[in-house]
């Protein structure tokens, strides 16, 4: 973001220095559904999984309200699709058609994947708390499952270390 001021931005370029994984949650009131991306989150031991959203958003709200999720993990290939569902950190719960989809669902709570999946886990609400502009939502595991095996996955790294790599060889 160019708007950032030098301070800001040097703290983003070194946090995005090591690949983050990019991740779509999906929330549901039971017809509609909300798919968004996300970088910050993963798992505490085997039991626990912890994400980050922005205070004030509505996928905050919704996640708070709903108190269910899924968290995709979704092949690289699917970029366009996923970065698209950027917007939706502030879009109200829409029809499932509105969305692209995967055959494969949800296990447990039955909550449409998005196209790509490659892995999901269907996390309940269990706590959270706020650090700044965030709320650190703390959830218990109930369903894991690996969908495709040996797809590379979306994940994203800051571009000035792309470079770097790229000039050094790696």
């Amino acid at each position: 973001n160019v708007d950032l001021n030098e301070n800001l931005y040097d703290q983003v370029r070194i946090a995005y220095a090591t690949p983050r994984q990019i991740s779509i949650v999906t929330v549901s009131d039971g017809s509609r559904i909300n798919m968004f991306p996300t970088d910050l989150h993963g798992p505490i031991g085997e039991t626990v999984y912890a994400g980050s959203l922005r205070i004030g958003g509505l996928a905050n709200d919704q996640v708070e309200t709903y108190r269910r999720i899924d968290i995709s993990t979704v092949e690289a290939s699917s970029y366009r699709e996923s970065y698209a569902l950027g917007k939706n950190h502030i879009a109200e719960l829409q029809a499932v058609e509105k969305f692209s989809i995967d055959p494969e669902r949800s296990h447990v709570f039955d909550f449409p994947l998005p196209t790509g999946v490659v892995s999901y886990q269907e996390l309940k609400h269990i706590d959270s708390l706020d650090y700044g502009i965030h709320r650190i939502h703390l959830y218990e595991v109930v369903h894991r499952k690996e969908v495709r095996h040996l797809v590379p996955t979306l994940g994203h790294i800051h571009q000035y270390y792309a470079q770097w790599r790229l000039d050094h060889g790696l």
